[in-house]
C-alpha cells in the first residue's frame, strides 16, 4: 500500500507497474472533487483484460423523500456528494476507452455500480499484472 492522489493516480511511480488488472474505487468518488479526473486515471489503470470495479452513492430515486433528504443532509456534513452524472461518465468513458460497460442501481438506487471490462490486447493476447485496491 502506498499513499497517492486518486486525481493524479500513477501506478508506475507508486508500486512500478503501469497497470493493473483490477482497480477498485469503494464510495470514493463522492468525496473527491475532481471525480472525473480520478476516474479517468482509475481507467487508464486497467491492463488489457482487465476491469475496473466502481461503487459509489447513486440518487436514491426509489428510496422514501424523507429517508433521501435524510440521507443526503448526513452525507453533506462529511463532504459527501453523490454524482448525479457517474452513470453517464461512465459511459462516456467506456465509449472513449473501447471498454465493456455493466452499470446500474442497487438497493433502490442507494449506490451506483460499475464494471468496466477492458478487451484483451490483439488475438485474446492481455497482460497480466498485480491488483490496485
Amino acid at each position: 500500500m502506498a499513499p497517492g492522489d486518486a486525481a493524479e493516480f500513477s501506478g508506475e511511480r507508486l508500486f512500478g507497474v503501469a497497470a493493473f488488472d483490477r482497480v477498485v474505487i469503494s464510495y470514493a468518488l463522492s468525496m473527491i472533487p475532481p471525480w472525473r479526473t480520478a476516474l479517468q486515471r482509475a481507467v487508464d489503470a486497467v491492463a488489457p483484460g482487465g476491469c475496473l470495479y466502481v461503487v459509489d452513492f447513486g440518487e436514491q430515486e426509489k428510496l422514501p423523500g424523507w429517508f433521501r433528504s435524510g440521507l443526503r443532509a448526513w452525507l453533506a456534513k462529511f463532504s459527501v456528494a453523490p454524482r448525479a452524472a457517474l452513470q453517464a461518465e461512465l459511459a462516456t468513458l467506456a465509449t472513449r476507452s473501447g471498454m465493456q460497460l455493466r452499470c446500474g442501481p442497487l438497493y433502490g438506487g442507494y449506490a451506483t455500480y460499475a464494471v468496466l471490462e477492458k478487451p484483451r490486447g490483439p488475438a485474446g493476447i492481455g497482460v497480466s499484472g498485480p491488483s490496485a485496491i
